[in-house]
């Protein structure tokens, strides 16, 4: 599965209209016509694409230039953050003197390239007729094969274009929180710049006059260097054909104005792209939305937010599994959910053959536990040939995945050697250090398949495959990978990351986690060596699977694996399998919190689709602080569910809350704002969306009767979502990144380096290898029967907001229809609140 561009064009759950309405809403729909006629909500490779013409390229069949100029078209040029974008292009110089993907070999390759500003200057090498010292680079550092910037960042991809004079790549886009040396942001323009290397002749630097340069002259091309990468690259005949396409950024965290925290939260990796897009969104206040300023640290783990919330060290943390029964807490505190993702097996496998990336793989739980386990052999047999040293409790397994049997059965048509791109690596996936909701819900599915269960038991596959020795006699589900085999050549080739964020640039940065078998020596210390990290390797060579959120592979355009759930389906994460999946949450009886449920048997539901839930007090904060936390969760409850690419939007790869869910979330605000000791507040049961409380609490007011939009002393705003009485400054987001900060010892630590402050018995060390935590043991998970499928008329999606937004306006019987079909006042107040904005996108799209 290729990650959908077109996200934003499923809508949250509560847009649903009602059959009682459904005349009345036809009937205007067809009045309405004129202003839907573009409101299909595009993909933001329809709304942000850029097509830039160059020159004509030379072609070496013909021995002239070919008839039609070279053009690269971007599929996403603007409104961009720290992503991976697409390129395409037609009517270049086909690529030769290799098979398959891009090598060292190819001659007239192409470099795609990110650079600061909108005309960027490439110093010429040396060797160049045309150089001139001093010119600085906008692009890269270096002119050779691993170009990076001046701050060390690569940002330079080789590729190949095909025979028909077509070819695609994919690369990172930096922004300056990753670049300082690009800088890019919403007031410093950057660009991509494709550089085709064409040839032509060089001249001579110690005798130009007899020997000119002639860009044009092709008749030394095959033995020229300037049409390999290594030396044409700096050349004047390849950079003069480079075409530059313009970039424009989004407003990141680092717009929002600086002011004091309101309250501080951590955890949920997963969540990060989100946060990331969020926070630009609510910091400065708009309209209906109140100024917030929260810090947020998603380096922190789920069982380090758990313990650190429990312990009042964090405000709000965020989790997928609610806390044990057993745990203890300095106040009483309750669940909200704020969204929903997906924990998926990503993957950038590359075909040796065509140099294509591979795509549409399955796999079952019993493929992902031989993934989980160290249980393919690498290619590495018992008794090992040369310098390996075998492993021999999996000597005799297959090498690699996509070697397996099982693996084949399921994916036919697939190429079986695409795991020896990386030789003996790709096979022992990338996966997160220290313990994790992600790990434990993964491991937990992996158990629940009794074939899966088999193996991890030890008993062989039909086909005669057996689990690693080391692995036998694991205890699962998982709170966190460890490696267990310590034999041979195996134990270099698996090494779980310590940092979420740059486990999930791993695919597109072409890394694994294997570390080299040999040992290279110390110089300062004779008696010590290092097994060095395995160099990445570029597009057309890559095997690489990872395990990260479904929010992350959107960003970087992973493909990700369709797993089988319950029913026995293969079912990609897509947002409706995510939304089936959603709709098939239980509620955990000990908490009131919704949680996954990975036996559903519904045919579409993505099994491993999983809530980011905010635990939140009741008691003991000061009452502007809970003020404030009401307010984030008012807002992660309305305009944070609208999908899209604007600051305070829904990113790619996130599931909007069901009814259920925001009914939860609001009532959840309430007695945060109320302080009124609340605990184990759940969410509506299945087909009801009464889910206020009764009683607004010590704030004053009560909850709407239908939906439970919070009416607080400090008021209610348009959008239904409860605020309070004052605005605050606006405020700025931290990133959070925990690089290197400690935390814990005595209840309520103070965090130092960016760490978040410990909780009593906690420690650690940012997201850094060997860090420790106390934390709480995993929450058994209530599997329970899944909810009544709510599928409705969401397919309506923006039509029926502005459909119903135009009825709210106007007032009269049909909005009163629409309070009493059970969508409650928070579908109206959004609907009323969110017209204008929408209608205004519309035209604005219809307009340009």
């Amino acid at each position: 599965m290729i990650v959908p561009r077109a996200w934003r064009r499923y809508q949250p759950p509560w847009h649903r209209a009602t059959a009682a309405a459904a005349t009345l809403l036809g009937l205007l729909l067809l009045t309405a016509m004129p202003v839907l006629a573009d409101s299909g909500a595009p993909a933001r490779a329809d709304s942000g694409s850029a097509t830039v013409q160059g020159r004509q390229a030379w072609d070496p069949a013909t021995q002239a230039l070919r008839p039609d100029p070279m053009e690269v078209t971007v599929r996403q040029a603007g409104d961009l953050t720290h992503e991976v974008v697409h390129l395409s292009w037609k009517n270049f110089t086909p690529s030769s003197g290799t098979s398959g993907g891009f090598s060292t070999a190819t001659v007239y390759p192409v470099a795609v390239m990110q650079c600061r500003g909108s005309d960027p200057q490439m110093p010429l090498i040396e060797a160049d007729i045309n150089y001139v010292p001093g010119v600085p680079s906008d692009c890269i550092l270096n002119t050779q094969v691993g170009g990076t910037t001046a701050d060390g960042r690569n940002n330079l991809v080789w590729t190949v274009t095909g025979a028909d004079g077509t070819g695609e790549a994919d690369i990172e886009v930096l922004t300056r929180q990753e670049s300082a040396f690009l800088g890019c942001g919403p007031t410093v323009p950057c660009s991509l710049v494709v550089e085709p290397i064409q040839g032509g002749y060089k001249g001579s630097k110690a005798n130009p006059t007899k020997y000119p340069m002639n860009c044009a002259d092709h008749h030394l091309d095959g033995i020229s260097s300037v049409i390999s990468t290594a030396g044409g690259f700096g050349y004047y005949c390849n950079w003069s054909q480079h075409i530059t396409i313009p970039l424009t950024f989004r407003q990141s965290t680092l717009d929002c104005p600086a002011a004091d925290s309101d309250f501080s939260m951590a955890g949920s990796p997963m969540f990060g792209t989100a946060a990331d897009l969020w926070t630009p969104g609510y910091c400065k206040g708009s309209g209906d939305v109140q100024a917030l300023h929260a810090t947020f640290n998603s380096s922190l783990d789920e069982y380090q937010a758990r313990s650190t919330f429990l312990s009042g060290a964090q405000d709000v943390g965020l989790t997928s599994q609610p806390a044990a029964a057993s745990a203890t807490s300095t106040r009483t505190y309750t669940y909200a959910p704020i969204a929903n993702t997906a924990i998926v097996l990503a993957y950038a496998i590359d075909d040796p053959v065509t140099g294509k990336p591979v795509t549409g793989l399955k796999l079952n739980a019993r493929l992902v536990a031989k993934l989980l386990t160290q249980s393919y052999s690498g290619g590495v047999t018992c008794p090992a040939v040369g310098s390996y040293v075998c492993s021999p409790g999996v000597g005799h397994n297959p090498a690699s995945v996509m070697d397996d049997p099982e693996f084949q059965q399921l994916n036919p048509g697939l190429p079986t050697t695409a795991m020896s791109n990386q030789g003996r690596f790709g096979s022992f996936p990338v996966v997160l250090y220290g313990r994790s909701d992600m790990t434990y819900e993964l491991t937990r599915w992996v158990t629940a398949d009794p074939d899966a269960r088999a193996f991890l038991k030890g008993k062989s596959d039909p086909w005669g495959m057996r689990i690693n020795a080391g692995y036998v006699g694991v205890h699962y589900p998982l709170e966190q990978f460890s490696k267990l085999d310590l034999d041979g050549d195996l134990q270099w080739f698996w090494n779980p990351v310590s940092s979420y964020a740059e486990l999930t640039q791993y695919p597109v940065q072409g890394k694994t986690s294997a570390q080299n078998t040999w040992c290279t020596p110390d110089p300062a210390h004779p008696d010590r060596c290092t097994h060095t990290a395995v160099p990445p390797v570029g597009p057309g060579a890559r095997s690489i699977i990872a395990v990260m959120g479904m929010g992350d592979a959107a960003k970087y355009r992973y493909p990700v694996a369709a797993l089988e759930n319950a029913a026995g389906q293969f079912v990609e994460p897509t947002p409706g399998s995510m939304s089936a999946g959603v709709d098939a949450m239980t509620v955990d009886e000990k908490s009131g919190a919704l949680t996954a449920d990975i036996g559903a048997t519904d045919p579409k539901a993505y099994p491993l689709t999983e809530p980011v839930v905010a635990m939140v007090p009741t008691s003991g904060v000061a009452s502007a602080k809970a003020g404030k936390i009401a307010d984030w969760l008012g807002y992660a409850a309305g305009p944070g569910q609208t999908y899209g690419t604007a600051p305070g939007d829904l990113p790619d790869g996130y599931q909007a809350l069901s009814d259920r869910q925001a009914a939860q979330t609001v009532t959840a605000a309430q007695h945060v704002r109320a302080q009124d000791g609340a605990e184990k507040v759940p969410p509506p049961p299945p087909g009801s969306t009464s889910g206020g409380s009764s009683s607004g609490g010590s704030s004053g007011g009560s909850a709407a009767a239908s939906g439970g939009s919070a009416v607080s002393g400090g008021g209610t705003s348009s959008s239904g979502i409860p605020v309070s009485g004052g605005t605050s400054l606006g405020g700025t987001t931290s990133a959070g990144t925990a690089a290197g900060g400690t935390s814990g010892g005595a209840s309520g630590g103070t965090a130092s380096s960016g760490g978040a402050a410990g909780g009593s018995g906690n420690t650690s060390k940012g997201a850094a290898s060997g860090s420790t935590t106390a934390g709480l043991p995993a929450a058994p998970i209530a599997a329970g029967t899944p909810s009544a499928d709510q599928a409705g008329a969401m397919r309506w999606m923006l039509p029926v907001l502005l459909i119903v937004g135009g009825v709210l306006l106007v007032g009269g019987p049909t909005a009163l229809v629409l309070g009493r079909t059970g969508q409650g006042t928070v579908l109206l107040a959004r609907a009323r609140s969110w017209y204008g904005r929408l209608r205004a996108r519309i035209l604005t799209r219809r307009s340009g």
